[in-house]
Formats: C-alpha cells, sequence, structure tokens
C-alpha cells in the first residue's frame, strides 16, 4: 500500500516548474481535453541544446480532481494519458529519444509513475480498478514494459536496467503486491499475479 511520502516524493520533481506549460523549442506539440471539474495538467517539453524536439503529448480527462504531469527532453519522445474517473494522478518523465509512454486511469483514486531514460523505449500502464499504484522505470535502449491492473488497492514497483528486454506484467485482484527488478539484455518476462 503507497504511502502519501511516495506521491509527495514524486510532486518535488516537479517544483522547478514555474508555471503549467513549458516549452524551449519549435515543433513540440501537446493536445489537451478537459471535460471535468478541478482537473490539473503540468506539462515540460525540452529539446537538445538549441535543436528542436519534436516531443508529443496527449492528455484527456474526463473526470474530476485529477492529475497529469508530463516532463520530456530529448527529441522524438511520444506520450499519453488518459484519465477517465476521479481524484487520479499520473507522471511521465522521458530523458531521451524516441521513447513511448501510454498511461490509462479507468477508475478513481490512482497512482502511476512512468519514468524512461535512454532511447527507443515503450512502455504502457493501465489502471482499470481503483486506489493503484504502479512504479515503471526504464533505463537503457530498446526496453518494452506492459502493466495492467484490474483490480483494487494493488502496488507493483518496476525497474529495467539493459538492453533489448521485456518484461509484462497484470495483477488480477485486490490488495497484490509486487517488485519485479529486470536487468541485462534479451530476456523476455511474462508475469501474471492472482487473488
Amino acid at each position: 500500500m503507497y504511502t502519501l511520502s511516495d506521491k509527495v516524493a514524486f510532486l518535488v520533481l516537479f517544483s522547478a516548474l514555474s508555471a503549467p506549460f513549458a516549452a524551449n523549442a519549435e515543433n513540440q506539440k501537446m493536445y489537451i481535453v478537459q471535460t471535468g471539474n478541478q482537473n490539473y495538467a503540468g506539462v515540460s517539453q525540452l529539446g537538445i541544446g538549441s535543436q528542436p524536439g519534436q516531443n508529443e503529448y496527449y492528455l484527456v480527462q474526463t473526470g474530476d480532481k485529477n492529475d497529469a504531469r508530463i516532463e520530456q527532453s530529448g527529441r522524438g519522445n511520444f506520450a499519453q494519458t488518459v484519465q477517465k474517473q476521479n481524484e487520479n494522478f499520473a507522471v511521465i518523465i522521458q530523458k531521451g529519444s524516441n521513447n513511448a509512454a501510454y498511461q490509462e486511469q479507468r477508475a478513481n483514486l490512482n497512482n502511476a509513475y512512468l519514468y524512461q531514460t535512454g532511447d527507443n523505449n515503450y512502455a504502457y500502464q493501465l489502471q482499470i480498478g481503483s486506489n493503484n499504484l504502479a512504479l515503471l522505470d526504464q533505463k537503457g535502449n530498446n526496453l518494452k514494459a506492459t502493466d495492467v491492473q484490474n483490480g483494487n488497492n494493488n502496488t507493483l514497483y518496476k525497474t529495467q536496467d539493459g538492453y533489448n528486454l521485456e518484461h509484462n506484467v497484470t495483477q488480477n485482484g485486490n490488495g497484490l503486491y509486487l517488485v519485479v527488478n529486470q536487468t541485462g539484455h534479451d530476456k523476455v518476462v511474462n508475469i501474471v499475479q492472482t487473488q
């Protein structure tokens, strides 16, 4: 079960953002749709030095009191966040080139954190139930990860460090807890955790 300190620690990473939206170069793209109430979006898009980053971010918030934050530094990164219900919190930080990150929160009170450092990485986080916590940290190149939390009060901490790694996790049930560390290269692992 996550604590308030987990969320506060990640919020500190964004304290340097003086405004909800920041960009330093041309060819950055962001598309934001908010149809609920009291939703927040914090976006920072940076290129490489004086070069344009050509990063893209798509955000859809259809509930109330959702919070989504994205920081893209590098070139050719893509990210998408979808928050369909209420009081969800999502963070994506991309540092590198040609990374792709997707987050979808379909219920309430979920927390998702996704970090990509390197090039050509792919990650997808899906939270179908409520009050789930998912953290994914990718460091390296050509990494792939898919995380699905289908239930309530589940916790998933996952790291990938290396290259040509793939890791897919599905949690089916309530109150599940899992920590996964994948290192090295040229490995594929699939895990299904059930109650």
